[in-house]
């Protein structure tokens, strides 16, 4: 009964500061852990909100429970040429090959596709910085900040405010 309660709580946390749709949250089955089918709640759980059962193979399918604490003031910022050349080894990039016979410079990240970025475009158009989202896999405005700063923004947990 106390499980319940909390768990309540937990869930109306979740609704008011999780994502929109899907849960950041999952309730372990003992019996998906133990290599069985995962179980269901009990009796009178029927037509009511709950947490989803989880085993080793689904739990990977609940959302983050972290978000990215961005900057406005360096959301606004360009991102030079310079800029992208000093700090794109914070998004995984581990190679920049400098132009040769023309004026594109060639950022390498392993296992995906390079980026290429003609230094003419100075400051870097937003349609170029959009490229690297699917290179990274990592949202426009993280990419930005980390272009502009050379760092990664921070992270915090959806649920700050009831985590003491």
């Amino acid at each position: 009964m106390f499980w319940a309660d909390e768990m309540g709580k937990l869930l109306i946390a979740h609704d008011e500061c999780g994502p929109r749709r899907g849960f950041s949250i999952g309730i372990a089955c003992d019996k998906g852990f133990a290599g069985e089918q995962i179980g269901e709640y009990g009796l009178g759980s029927a037509g009511q909100r709950t947490f989803p059962l989880v085993d080793p193979s689904t739990a990977g399918s609940l959302l983050d429970a972290y978000e990215w604490d961005y900057d406005r003031n360096v959301q606004n910022k360009k991102v030079t040429i310079q800029a992208a050349k000093s700090n794109c080894f914070v998004l995984g990039c581990t190679r920049v090959l400098q132009p040769r016979r023309d004026s594109h410079c060639k950022f390498i990240f392993p296992g995906k596709r390079s980026w290429t970025l003609s230094v003419n475009d100075d400051p870097v158009p937003i349609a170029y910085l959009q490229e690297l989202c699917s290179i990274t896999g990592y949202p426009l405005k993280v990419i930005r900040h980390a272009l502009v700063t050379g760092s990664l923004p921070r992270r915090k947990l959806s649920f700050s405010r009831y985590v003491c």
